[in-house]
């Protein structure tokens, strides 16, 4: 009986781990995302500003 219940904890802290680690990566997917989201966001106004300069 001693030796189930230890498998038992084992088994959730090891669960436990994975799943805080793939909760982790999702936040730095999201954070790479939203970087990528504001540059080209930034690159696609700075073309808009250069199409609407006036032309010398």
């Amino acid at each position: 009986m001693c030796a189930g219940a230890a498998y038992a904890v084992y088994s959730a802290h090891h669960q436990q781990i994975t799943e805080k680690k793939t909760m982790r990566q999702g936040v730095i997917n999201d954070i790479k995302r939203d970087r990528l989201k504001r540059r080209t966001m930034e690159q696609q106004q700075r073309d808009l500003e250069q199409q609407h300069e006036p032309q010398q």
